[in-house]
């Protein structure tokens, strides 16, 4: 069973810890203690104006208000230098046993998919069945194509991540992000393939290539589309392919370079500030030239994958990094953990199954097919009693039926 291991502080010098901490209340001690005297000396003045007072105000007031001023100060002082309240440390999470119960009243957990939607009811990704009910939908990179405010928009072929939590009644969508790899004008069309500005798409047999209304349709060149897949190294493996004459032009996957300079795929970029090769980036903005120029840029993963801690199921293929003996998942640039027990194949299609910490920690790896019917068929027949804790019980609860694709 996989640990998450909870960084904890390291210890620091206490006569340091104590002043650094108490700085705030020793000022503002010194500051109310002043006020506190200057009011008293202002009420003295007025008063010794009483010649029946002044006598007693001169022997006794002034001096006991000094006092008890110090004493005020005194106080202070010593309330910063004494030990603050102790702080309880988080110690490791066993990800089977996080989040056993729900606030639904489920029996709790929760985990991370990436890949294409082979089926709807509601949707089938990976071999498990995931409902869709109430989930928040949403794209990336943003605003590509026009995803509605429900669920029920999503269509097989389009490659998604999914956050779930397992209920009693099964695996429920709390977010749901349909994932574009790129999207922009057809620069040439062959068999079995296309390229968008300049980068390689492979279409495998079966690909749908439709309208927005979801009619079917050709591929041309100069139209502009709106790609689903996976990135395999430089090409991206198509799984829907949709004529979007209004979609912007569009990269995300990992910077490398090409013979223009930096780029994603083949399509070479016109970056302001020279970025590092294999980095994660998603850019919007205008194929002119042969380059992308981008008017918006950001860095981070779907769903904050490269800070989750969760468990973790993703299709895609194993790349090496740009420098280095290490691994990647190809297009996301997520690392491998090293100590992951699963053969080191690049250029094969897989479900990688284990825990993200940082990290990808893969436990278990499963060939299978980009043809759309052989994958389904091998994800719903995957054997839940040799994957590894809590996966067993993820596809225990929620593993599809054995279908054909429509």
């Amino acid at each position: 069973m996989a640990l998450v291991d909870h960084p904890v502080p390291q210890p620091r010098p206490f006569l340091r810890l104590r002043l650094r901490e108490a700085s705030v209340p020793i000022l503002s001690g010194f500051f109310l203690s002043g006020l506190v005297l200057a009011c008293l000396v202002l009420a003295r003045l007025v008063l010794a104006r009483l010649v029946l007072a002044r006598l007693v105000l001169a022997r006794f007031a002034f001096p006991g208000l000094v006092f008890l001023g110090l004493v005020l100060v005194g106080f202070v002082l010593l309330g910063g230098l004494l030990p603050a309240k102790s702080q309880t440390l988080t110690p490791p999470v066993r990800l089977a046993e996080a989040g056993q119960h729900s606030r639904d009243g489920g029996i709790g957990g929760t985990g991370m998919v990436f890949g294409t939607i082979d089926s709807l009811g509601s949707i089938i990704v990976n071999g498990l069945a995931i409902q869709t009910p109430g989930a928040r939908l949403g794209t990336y990179p943003e605003g590509l194509g026009e995803p509605g405010p429900h669920a029920a928009r999503l269509v097989p072929g389009e490659t998604v991540f999914v956050r779930f939590e397992r209920q009693a009644n099964g695996l429920q969508a709390r977010q749901i992000i349909r994932f574009f790899p790129l999207s922009g004008p057809i620069t040439s069309v062959r068999p079995g393939e296309i390229t968008v500005m300049g980068t390689r798409v492979m279409v495998p047999a079966g690909t749908a290539i439709v309208t927005e209304a979801g009619q079917a349709a050709a591929a041309r060149p100069g139209v502009t589309v709106r790609i689903s897949g996976l990135w395999q190294d430089g090409v991206v493996v198509a799984s829907r392919i949709v004529l979007a004459p209004r979609a912007p032009a569009s990269l995300t996957g990992q910077v490398r370079p090409t013979p223009r300079g930096p780029g994603i795929g083949a399509t070479p970029i016109a970056f302001q500030a020279r970025p590092a090769i294999g980095r994660f980036a998603s850019l919007v903005g205008t194929y002119r030239h042969g380059r992308l120029v981008p008017r918006a840029i950001r860095h981070d993963l779907p769903l904050g994958l490269a800070r989750a801690r969760t468990p973790l199921a993703v299709q895609g293929y194993l790349a090496r990094d740009f420098s280095g003996p290490g691994f990647h998942l190809s297009g996301f640039g997520l690392p491998m953990n090293p100590a992951s027990p699963v053969a080191r194949t690049t250029g094969q299609r897989a479900l990688f199954i284990g825990t993200a910490s940082g990290s990808f920690l893969m436990m278990n790896r499963v060939a299978i097919s980009p043809e759309k019917d052989q994958r389904l068929t091998a994800l719903t027949a995957l054997p839940a009693d040799a994957l590894p804790a809590p996966w067993q019980d993820i596809y225990r609860q929620g593993q599809a039926r054995p279908r054909r694709v429509p």
